[in-house]
């Protein structure tokens, strides 16, 4: 243990309770290191094992390997409930969490009955508790000091282990690009189906400690582009997979029947442009110029997304209606045309609403290319990179402000309009959970 790890505790610790005791200890008693270790310690007691003592060690080893494949310390010994454990190593306040969350509520809108409980090394707010799902927060590591990976990977162990324990599951649906090793520790190795929902293919360019926890799971989840990519170095692995589109957050709580009472109010008689920007792509281009003279034309509105832009536009002293939430701060029939940029929850959020884009595109992101690219042709986007110059943007959004642009690019782009992925996952997870 490093020094580090010395100024805490183990959340595994034997003096946290008996529980965690006897967890540790049969790590330790099922550790190759030890059972070598006793082989040999036997032997030393018992010479005439001496000569079977190579053979008895490589036994060992093929048959720790043959279990570690797919194993787990933790079981669920008892029979399991109509209950889902979410793992979610994403902020929030992110569009990955909102597109889960969507997930989450699409199920409870399908079955009132399901059981749904959060975990996520986040904070959770009450809101989410609020529609009937239940939140464990595991505290982030840099929130302490000088706390070592392992430490904290043993309060994820401990903390999961513990709703395992108290729900019983029959299904876990993680969600994250990075599986952590407490997490995977916890995870009970029956009377549980295990998923992966993971936006990206699987690459064999990725971090090796994700592809070899791909086959810790029982089925992959992945999201449908709009526009596919060929020619990726996929990754073989033995779990099933489905696909499903796009997943994006839903525009209302399907369990509020109340209609929805927006946070800022739009004219009829105004052009309404919504921008959702990175700072650095503000600072670094013409962009910020170009929207700076926005605001001196009359008969616009300007609404702002992004914590990033938000911080930087109040530097800036630019004006206009700032939001959090495109889906649940503003009716998004009254958006006239957006700027944003072409990354994944940028682009797909605002084709599957049908609003006409400028999408400003990092030309060092083969992805981004390709999906601006192929947006563009269909016709739906204008797009351009996203270090032009001011005259170039500039010239872009005259083109957005001409009323008949963006209603042939509204045309062009219903064609690509997609049912939401939320209600297909949530629907197929229900119709194909394990009864134990």
């Amino acid at each position: 243990m490093s020094s580090k790890e010395e100024v805490f505790g183990s959340a595994l610790a034997s003096d946290t309770g008996p529980c965690h005791h006897s967890i540790e200890l049969n790590r330790l008693r099922n550790s190759i290191s030890f059972k070598v270790g006793n082989a040999i310690t036997n032997s030393i007691k018992k010479p005439w094992l001496v000569p079977i003592l190579p053979l008895k060690i490589v036994m060992l080893l093929a048959k720790h390997r043959k279990l570690t494949e797919n194993s787990s310390p933790n079981q669920l010994e008892s029979a399991s409930r109509n209950c889902i454990i979410f793992f979610s190593s994403n902020n929030p306040n992110s569009k990955e969490f909102l597109r889960i969350l969507s997930i989450a509520k699409m199920m409870k809108r399908i079955d009132p009955k399901q059981e749904i409980v959060f975990t996520s090394i986040y904070p959770l707010s009450e809101s989410i508790a609020k529609g009937g799902i239940s939140v464990y927060s595991i505290p982030r590591r840099h929130e302490f000091e000088e706390m070592g990976s392992s430490t904290w990977n043993s309060m994820i162990e401990s903390t999961l282990m513990m709703a395992f324990n108290v729900h019983k599951p029959n299904i876990f649906l993680f969600d994250g690009k990075y599986p952590f090793r407490g997490m995977l520790n916890a995870i009970p190795t029956s009377n549980l189906m295990k998923i992966w929902l993971h936006r990206k293919p699987f690459i064999n360019s990725m971090n090796k400690s994700i592809i070899q926890s791909i086959d810790k799971f029982d089925l992959i989840i992945q999201e449908n582009e709009i526009f596919n990519q060929d020619g990726l170095d996929l990754v073989p692995f033995r779990s099933d997979i489905i696909n499903c589109d796009p997943i994006y957050p839903l525009p209302y709580d399907p369990l509020n029947k109340q209609i929805q009472s927006f946070r800022v109010n739009c004219h009829e008689s105004e052009t309404v442009i919504y921008i959702e920007l990175d700072k650095d792509v503000i600072d670094d281009s013409g962009v910020g110029e170009s929207i700076k003279s926005l605001q001196s034309k009359p008969g616009l509105k300007l609404i702002f997304n992004d914590s990033r832009w938000v911080q930087s536009s109040k530097q800036n002293g630019f004006k206009g209606a700032f939001i959090n939430s495109i889906h649940l701060d503003i009716d998004k029939n009254k958006i006239d045309f957006a700027i944003a940029t072409s990354e994944y929850n940028h682009i797909n959020e605002l084709m599957m609403m049908n609003i006409p884009t400028l999408c400003l595109v990092n030309q060092k992101n083969d992805q981004q290319m390709f999906r601006a690219g192929q947006a563009a042709e269909n016709g739906c986007v204008i797009s351009i990179a996203d270090d032009s110059p001011e005259r170039m943007v500039s010239a872009a959004i005259e083109r957005l402000l001409d009323e008949k642009v963006r209603i042939r690019m509204k045309s062009a782009g219903k064609k690509l309009i997609k049912p939401n992925g939320a209600a297909q996952v949530a629907d197929w997870i229900l119709k194909n959970k394990p009864v134990y």
